[in-house]
């Protein structure tokens, strides 16, 4: 991300997050709110009705489209672990890590009454969507803070304790999207600095890209793997925003473990689809190959 601007990734995802739920194409993640953000020209394109259904012919024509709704995908299977933990685990407070365009403060009113919720997100961003929110109307709960943080060179622990979160509650946390972009000591220093702060114990539900397997693929798909992946490095770099880290999987588990966290899912998100109703996920079958996972750690208390 370039300093004193919001996120561009942050941004297409709110457009997605618009079109996908004005064209009707499943129920993963209905979002009326992610229009309202956008600026004029996206939120006239996901107005269209020709875009509508051009999107709509789209995903029935071409199958790889289909990996888009990793998007979705990743917010519902978080939206999912933190009902159950509620309920479960009696978690009483919310931190949405890089919350970017993401509108649950506003969007659901019936979770949010139950817990204090913080948005941390990079300052340009959260400026930007705050600004967004009062141009179209919203009333933010008094129970939603919004933390600016720039995660590469600030604590998590000082700038949440400085903003009123209590760490003898126990916490449920979403980090969607982010860990791609920093560098890996940078995501694990996260990690701790999050079971250090939250000393009742804290759930963290997150996403990350796994390196290819290169060695395990046939030569066709080895030059394709490689070619996408160059293909994603080269336009992340154009936009700013460059991917920074890709996770072996094996080797992350053994790191949760040495780290003293419980890993309890780590999937990609076509499986988690499949746990979806074929209501749910509508026009999108179960496809992408991004991983969501759920960790915890029992705190210092």
């Amino acid at each position: 991300m370039r300093k004193k601007t919001s996120s561009q990734t942050a941004m297409w995802v709110c457009f997605f997050r618009a079109l996908a739920t004005n064209a009707g194409v499943s129920q993963i993640l209905p979002d009326p709110v992610a229009e309202n953000f956008l600026p004029l020209s996206l939120r006239w394109l996901s107005q269209s009705r020709f875009m509508q259904f051009s999107f709509r012919r789209m995903l029935t024509r071409r199958p790889g489209t289909h990996r888009m709704a990793q998007i979705l995908l990743r917010q519902r299977f978080a939206e999912d672990a933190l009902t159950r933990a509620i309920s479960e685990k009696n978690v009483t407070q919310y931190i949405i890590l890089g919350a970017g365009w993401d509108s649950f403060s506003v969007r659901c009113p019936a979770l949010v009454s139950q817990l204090r919720v913080f948005e941390l997100d990079h300052p340009a961003t959260q400026f930007a969507k705050r600004e967004q929110l009062n141009k179209r109307g919203y009333t933010i709960p008094s129970n939603v803070t919004f933390v600016p943080i720039d995660f590469e060179s600030e604590r998590i622990g000082e700038r949440l304790l400085a903003s009123g979160f209590d760490p003898k509650q126990t916490t449920f946390v979403t980090w969607m999207g982010v860990t791609y972009y920093l560098h890996e000591e940078t995501v694990w220093a996260v990690f701790k600095e999050l079971a250090q702060t939250c000393q009742a114990g804290c759930v963290i539900a997150f996403d990350y890209a796994s390196k290819p397997e290169y060695d395990k693929l046939s030569p066709k798909q080895h030059k394709r793997t490689r070619y996408f992946w160059r293909m994603v490095d080269i336009g992340m770099r154009i936009i700013g925003e460059p991917f920074r880290t890709l996770f072996n999987t094996q080797q992350l588990h053994e790191r949760f473990s040495r780290e003293a966290f419980t890993l309890s899912d780590d999937l990609t998100v076509g499986i988690f689809s499949q746990r979806l109703t074929q209501e749910e996920r509508g026009y999108f079958h179960p496809a992408g190959r991004t991983r969501i996972a759920l960790v915890s750690h029992s705190g210092l208390v």
